[in-house]
């Protein structure tokens, strides 16, 4: 009933969508459509509009630019019916916070912004409608999912529960077509489909296309036509997912679901089949995975519970000698359960015998604890106990638990419980039968045999034990042996055996840890008052880090994991304008106003745990200053924590070092004034003597080559003057942007194809195409053309110029090389000097000019030339824009 409600609340829903747009398309009187994001196929569908019928797409290759939530002009890949063309449309996108829902397309390209409505109830609307088709699609799920559930447990049949339940998933999908395949090997062979009568599929697949199938998932076949063709052959589906059917870790089979039912009564952007149905279809994968290994593991259940049932009427000797066995591990749980309920070594040791000798316990005749002395190499007789010296009040049974009794029994003071004389101690050294149980940890079990060949290493053993036979166990913990535990058998039962002397082991084990940690409780008492003064001690540390951090004049900010504010200082609170209470325990995003501009960069560091840092940087909120910022990963037990954001104000450093680069800038070029009239003067000699003979010629055709003369040396002139004012301008009018360094080498070299043709030289640009960087495009640009047409110029015929782009975590590096003549190493170290050149012709300020333009983007230029590489000039420009 309330997924009817649902339904008919979206049908609503749907029409005042479609009135609100109405309104808006009749307010505006300008022909527009309402087209809906589909975020799978990067495209926006047309929905309603004003005339006509909707049947457009619009492709968006990139939703940043609509980010600004702004009306854009602009040329758009629009679809219609089969013509794929550009178009240019006025498009308003409408956003629902960081979230692109859709788009108004206005088809006319005259203004519309000031008849334009508000589109937020358009966009809300849109959002209302996904978010409740969303829910009433999960509800839908959940209500089907119960009667998977029913069939999953009501099927004992793998066939009936194969075929009862694809129809239930092609139901929960909501598909036309749901097939299963089987794996017999080499290939997958079709077993069951279900779905529409014009829907088949291939009857077998091969296990390398299977491979490919489910690397992928998610399939539209207009995009994977070739794997579309494998599956369906020529018929027409749209969309298919394919997940694999594991059973017991090994790929059994695998699904494939085709072409979702469109429900009219629903509001779903795309049609086609996503990555939420593929997540649904593992999931009733994983869900039939496990019913199928239910039932095979039920009839295996009941094959072994029919060879059990034989088993027990042949070897009821054997069942019984099994109880006998889980009764003594009961006990032994028990026993090791009252030991560690204690830190009282003596109460240890009595727990550990009486639990040996009572016969609720694990029913020996009689028990003795040597404890260990690693100094003098002995073992210490400390205790015995005899089972016939307890009294029935002393009896496990008289107080109904096994437990209870060894807790009670204890605590009080035994008669029974026999002290020895630790004087009359063992020593184990040199003694092979009692260094194999305290060095090496073997149980030994004494027999009348063995002490007849070993009497001269257990005579002493014997003599205090005074049975012929008798179990050695050694009592070990972490750290070592704490002692043996003898004990001797019953005597009426018949040769212990091994499962019996494994459960002793367990036994001492248990005695040996219960044993250490009494030993080590004292320690750990006064490891604890230790710790309590090292809290005081880190509480004043923190304390003082604290009084640290807050008279820091660097502003410190600190984020968590989600971004949120968990940490600032007074200086931030100052730069910031804000107080302290205000800022802690608040997202990022409820500061936009003044993180704007960072809050990607901080996306990143917490994503990456790279450190950025970001110089002479202004920050529109927090006025006109200027600020260094770094933007640091907070790392905890090797994860990250979150993100520290470190600024400091360095305008009147800013101001300083500005001024300073001018004043160099004006003395280099004082220094420079003599070569640049050395430079003027002699083009102006050879215009002043060629005027002269212009004056005294009457010859047409020498008026002629003089005056061709005169004006090249003009050129000459004003390309000196052109490369000296280049030289001396100042960086302030630089224009940043990010920049796409593999685009802007490709656009260099094709303007110099035809020149570097023209000489017999090849070019080549190599290296990674995702560089980029932060700058003024034309300047760098500049250096480009520059570094490309000296290289071409040194090179000779049929050599090539390669352009390599590399990257490192903050800089992009450009290298300009090529395999010509060599530089002296005389010259190398010159190239970047104002009026240094070795051509014939020239200023020498090009490379100059270069160094200067690179260095006003906190930039270098390197040049080296060696028989190895050849010659490289290389420039390196920071990542970040720094």
């Amino acid at each position: 009933m309330m997924i009817d409600n649902v339904l008919s609340l979206i049908s609503e829903l749907s029409r005042e969508l479609d009135e609100e747009f109405l309104n808006i398309s009749r307010k505006i009187e300008t022909p527009c459509s309402l087209f809906l994001f589909e975020k799978y196929r990067e495209r926006l569908k047309e929905y309603r509009t004003s005339d006509g019928t909707p049947d457009r797409q619009i492709y968006v290759e990139n939703t940043t630019d609509l980010l600004k939530r702004e009306m854009i002009v602009g040329n758009f890949l629009t679809r219609q019916g089969e013509i794929l063309e550009k178009k240019r449309l006025t498009l308003l996108p409408l956003f629902r916070g960081r979230s692109l829902f859709g788009a108004i397309v206005f088809w006319k390209l005259e203004p519309v912004r000031k008849r334009l409505p508000q589109v937020d109830r358009l966009a809300f609307l849109i959002e209302l409608l996904v978010r409740l088709s969303e829910g009433y699609e999960a509800a839908r799920q959940l209500e089907i999912s119960k009667k998977l559930t029913e069939v999953s447990e009501k099927c004992l049949d793998e066939e009936e529960l194969v075929e009862k339940s694809i129809e239930i998933a092609r139901e929960l999908l909501r598909v036309n077509f749901l097939a299963i395949y089987r794996n017999v090997g080499d290939f997958f062979t079709h077993v069951k489909s279900c779905g529409a009568a014009d829907y088949s599929c291939a009857s077998e697949l091969d296990s390398e296309k299977v491979k490919e199938l489910l690397a992928e998932g998610v399939f539209l076949s207009s995009r994977n036509l070739k794997l579309t063709s494998v599956v369906f052959g020529e018929g027409k589906v749209k969309s298919f997912v394919v997940v694999p059917l594991y059973s017991n870790g090994e790929l059994e089979g695998l699904f494939v679901a085709a072409d979702r039912i469109e429900n009219p009564m629903e509001f779903r952007i795309h049609k086609h089949l996503d990555e939420n149905d593929l997540e649904l279809l593992y999931d009733f994968s994983h869900r039939l995975s496990l019913s199928l290994s239910r039932l095979r593991l039920r009839k295996k259940l009941e094959s072994e519970l029919e060879r059990l049932k034989m088993l027990q009427k042949e070897n009821k000797e054997y069942i019984e000698l099994q109880r006998l066995q889980l009764a003594r591990l009961n006990a032994l749980h028990k026993i090791s359960q009252a030991m560690r309920r204690t830190f009282l070594r003596e109460r240890i040791i009595k727990i550990l015998l009486l639990g040996v000798v009572n016969e609720d316990g694990l029913n020996f005749d009689r028990a003795f604890f040597f404890e260990r002395d690693r100094e003098k190499l002995f073992l210490k007789p400390l205790y015995s106990l005899s089972r016939e010296c307890i009294s029935m009040s002393m009896r496990a049974s008289f107080y109904g638990d096994l437990y209870q009794f060894l807790m009670e029994a204890s605590m009080k003071e035994l008669s029974c419980f026999k002290s020895l004389d630790p004087k009359n101690g063992i020593s184990y050294s040199g003694n092979k039968v009692l260094e194999r149980a305290v060095l090496r940890k073997k149980t030994i079990y004494v027999t009348p045999a063995i002490l007849k060949i070993r009497m001269e290493e257990l005579y002493q053993l014997k003599s205090l034990v005074g049975s012929e036979e008798f179990i050695i166990i050694p009592v070990s913990g972490q750290h070592g042996v704490e002692g043996i535990l003898v004990v001797e058998k019953n005597s009426t039962a018949s040769r212990v055996s091994s499962t019996y002397l494994e459960i002793l082991e367990l036994l001492a084990d248990s005695a040996g840890l219960s044993l250490e940690l009494a030993e080590n409780y004292d320690r750990l008492l006064q490891i604890t008052k230790s710790l309590e003064k090292e809290k005081e001690l880190s509480n004043y540390y923190r304390a003082f880090l604290t009084n640290i951090l807050q008279s820091l004049e660097t502003a410190i900010i600190v984020f968590d994991r989600k971004l949120k504010l968990t940490e600032i200082n007074r200086s931030a609170e100052r730069l910031l304008g804000m107080p302290r209470d205000a800022l802690i325990a608040k997202n990022i995003e409820q500061f936009s106003g003044i993180f704007d501009p960072l809050v990607p960069l901080i996306e990143e560091v917490a994503r990456s745990g790279e450190t950025l840092f970001l110089s002479g940087r202004k920050v529109p909120a927090l006025g006109d200053v200027v600020l260094d910022i770094r933007i640091l990963p907070l790392f905890e037990q090797a994860t990250i924590a979150g993100v520290i954001l470190s600024i400091n104000d360095v305008t009147e450093r800013y101001r300083l070092e500005n001024e300073l680069k001018k004043r160099e800038r004006l003395s280099t070029l004082g220094e420079v004034s003599a070569k640049i009239a050395h430079e003027i003067r002699n083009p102006i000699s050879v215009i002043s003597g060629f005027v002269n003979r212009l004056k005294k010629s009457t010859s047409k055709e020498k008026i002629e080559k003089y005056s061709e003369i005169i004006l090249d040396e003009m050129r000459r002139l004003e390309r000196i003057v052109t490369e000296v004012l280049e030289y001396s301008r100042s960086g302030s009018g630089l224009v940043y942007e990010k920049i796409s360094a593999y685009s802007l080498c490709n656009e260099v070299l094709k303007e110099y194809q035809t020149y570097a043709v023209d000489k017999g030289i090849n070019l080549t640009l190599e290296g990674e195409k995702n560089a980029s960087f932060y700058g003024d495009k034309n300047r760098i640009k500049q250096v480009i053309i520059n570094l490309v047409q000296n290289a071409i110029e040194a090179s000779k015929e049929t050599e090539t110029v390669r352009v390599v782009l590399k990257t490192t975590d903050e800089d992009v590096h450009i290298e300009v090389i090529n395999r010509g003549k060599l530089i002296p190493p005389e010259i190398l170290k010159r190239v970047f000097e104002p009026f240094f050149t070795t051509k014939s012709y020239g200023t020498g300020l090009g490379l100059s000019i270069c160094k200067s333009i690179v260095e006003e983007h906190n930039g270098q230029i390197q040049a080296e030339s060696d028989a190895e590489k050849g010659t490289v000039f290389r420039v390196i420009l920071p990542s970040g824009g720094e």
